[in-house]
């Protein structure tokens, strides 16, 4: 069903967003209603609850960094160091308009649902892994930093983003985190002069 030419769903999940970004997991139906004007019947009518609300947002982003990965890996224009960059820090639509630095809060409030935040993390590097594998092969990535060396470092650091008030207290948004990471890993720390 659409409603002003979109899907309900997606008007529901958006408006969830807004106020999980007001109140954090504290947030109600009762504000999403408020926010498209739309009864807690017709919530109920797609998501049988909040719970189903964060792993449909969770799903549609799952399948759209898988499907960005893939594109990546995919196109043979693209040289390898670049792939990685853009593999790595991908950027989905929710995470634009999610404040996930909130996300942590939902380890007490909602812990199957951050259990499932961190499970999606942890499935989403095969494309990754076969990007690495390419670059080593050819020379572009030390043979000494293995494919499962650099995943783990960056699987260990954008969870941890999510696990403590990192983000807060660094006053950097996921995005920023991530490119950060990226840049330190492509990089290194030293800077361009040494």
């Amino acid at each position: 069903m659409k409603q002003n030419g979109r899907n309900v769903k997606d008007e529901i999940a958006d408006a969830f967003v807004t106020e999980f970004n007001r109140n954090g997991p504290k947030l109600t139906l009762d504000g999403v209603t408020a926010i498209i004007h739309i009864s807690k019947k017709t919530i109920y009518k797609y998501f049988q609850s909040k719970q189903d609300i964060y792993r449909y947002i969770l799903g549609k982003t799952t399948a759209y960094v898988e499907e960005k990965q893939r594109e990546i890996r995919d196109n043979p224009d693209l040289p390898l160091r670049e792939k990685i960059e853009k593999i790595i820090t991908i950027t989905t639509p929710y995470e634009i308009q999610l404040d996930v630095a909130r996300i942590p809060e939902l380890k007490e409030a909602e812990p199957e649902v951050f259990a499932e935040i961190d499970a999606a993390f942890h499935v989403q590097w095969e494309a990754v892994r076969d990007v690495l594998e390419e670059a080593i092969s050819k020379g572009v990535v030390r043979t000494s930093c293995t494919p499962n060396f650099i995943i783990t470092v960056l699987y260990a650091s954008m969870t941890d983003f999510l696990r403590e008030p990192f983000l807060r207290s660094e006053s950097l948004s996921y995005t920023e985190a991530v490119h950060r990471l990226a840049d330190l890993v492509l990089n290194g720390i030293f800077a361009q002069d040494n």
